[in-house]
């Protein structure tokens, strides 16, 4: 799959340096911790639990950014049809059924939630959940150890660097997912990362449990060296 000894030595490196890793890094547990104590999607003001679930005191920049707009859509959404918004949710987290059917159904219903929106506000452009990005980050908020945030063009170049053989081609959030648990498992028998994670994780806005935003910031660093 990769490169074991370009791995390591990414990866030697990256434990050197976790400690001192800028805390604009810990964004993602911050945002997992605020879900995971706030999500409730029996909740009757699904909005208001929605609004509550996807926040951080630190940045939003997760889901807004010039021209990104996804959470601000999705409440749109839920004030167009609060109980199919909650159903999408529903499926969305069904673990009884495959990952990427369950990302392109919920893509799919935003489309059509989407014209619905147009109808309404005309300025309506995108939904912005069809990059599967924010499909995933829920699936991530919600399921810390079996889903982190997708992007296909980081996850090619991750391979690529590794020095992975079969690059992907066309988008794989399944195939995602597998590789970065394998990451996640490579990374912990480095047995010197625990401690330096704790360390870094400490403060109790934090995430403290196992969490694949572990591997994904490893990505992201592997990403970031020359």
């Amino acid at each position: 799959m990769i490169n074991k000894a370009i791995f390591d030595k990414y990866c030697n490196d990256y434990v050197n340096i976790l400690t001192s890793r800028d805390e604009a890094h810990l964004l993602a547990w911050e945002c997992q911790k605020n879900f995971q104590d706030n999500w409730d999607i029996e909740e009757l003001d699904f909005a208001a639990m929605y609004d509550r679930s996807i926040h951080s005191n630190v940045s939003v920049r997760l889901w807004k950014r010039d021209g990104y707009f996804p959470k601000e859509v999705m409440l749109d959404f839920i004030g167009l049809d609060k109980e199919f918004s909650r159903s999408m949710f529903r499926d969305l987290f069904d673990e009884n059924k495959d990952a990427e059917g369950r990302v392109r159904r919920f893509v799919y219903h935003c489309d059509i939630f989407l014209e619905e929106l147009k109808k309404k506000h005309k300025l309506a452009s995108a939904h912005f959940h069809d990059d599967l990005y924010m499909p995933s980050l829920y699936l991530g908020f919600k399921y810390p150890e079996e889903y982190t945030s997708y992007a296909y063009g980081l996850f090619r170049a991750f391979m690529e660097k590794l020095g992975a053989k079969n690059l992907p081609i066309v988008d794989d959030v399944e195939r995602y997912f597998k590789v970065m648990k394998v990451i996640q498992k490579l990374l912990l028998q480095n047995e010197d990362l625990a401690p330096k994670l704790d360390e870094w994780r400490k403060e109790p806005i934090y995430y403290q449990d196992a969490s694949l935003f572990l591997a994904q910031d490893f990505e992201h660093y592997v990403l970031s060296c020359p």
